[in-house]
């Protein structure tokens, strides 16, 4: 954005641009992954800690 304003680009222009499409797409790409990365990697974590606690107690 920086980069669009010191070069005097009109809001039209910077909306057109392909850079800027570019980077809008891999920031809301990037967004899309770190939502989903979450609830994932936590269920992921319980499921192998219920699974340990689990042998623990067979194990006992």
């Amino acid at each position: 954005m920086i980069w669009f304003k010191d070069l005097s680009y009109s809001i039209g222009d910077i909306v057109n641009s392909k850079v800027f499409s570019a980077e809008m797409i891999t920031i809301f790409c990037a967004g899309i992954g770190v939502a989903l990365i979450i609830p994932i990697t936590s269920w992921i974590t319980a499921y192998f800690l219920v699974k340990t606690k689990e042998n623990r107690k067979k194990f006992k």
